[in-house]
């Protein structure tokens, strides 16, 4: 199971991020989020690593901010702690009738230019923030 280990808002820096774990042997990948909605606008690239090798990886690429300073920059830091391992919770499973009405709500939202939050968590400090789009 792979699990999120940093969060950026451009792709190319998130997926240079996977490049550099994947040439130091750590498994990793870039996963857009949120996936199932790509009609929104400004999604964030949340890099993974699988969970047995998180510590490993999280090590790895902290090792490469001094050689590469643009993946700690351009990292999602948390406003409390400036720690930039963040989480981005996945939505809650729901049913399909949910599904619907949340992209239905969300259509709605987009009409009327109700601004949407993403959500982050930090793993160091506990801290949950929301990042408006």
């Amino acid at each position: 199971m792979y699990t999120p280990i940093m969060i950026y808002n451009e792709r190319e820096i998130a997926a240079k991020a996977a490049a550099i774990l994947r040439n130091k042997g750590n498994p990793a990948r870039v996963v857009t989020e949120p996936q199932s909605e790509p009609h929104r606008e400004n999604p964030v690239f949340i890099l993974q690593t699988p969970f047995e090798e998180r510590a490993q990886a999280i090590q790895s690429i902290e090792k490469s901010f001094d050689t590469e300073p643009d993946l700690e920059r351009e990292a999602i830091h948390c406003p409390q702690c400036n720690s930039t391992t963040v989480e981005f919770p996945n939505e809650p499973q729901a049913s399909p009738s949910m599904k619907a009405f949340a992209k239905f709500s969300d259509f709605l939202d987009r009409i009327f230019g109700v601004e949407k939050n993403h959500k982050f968590h930090c793993i160091h400090c506990d801290k949950t923030w929301s990042k408006k789009r």
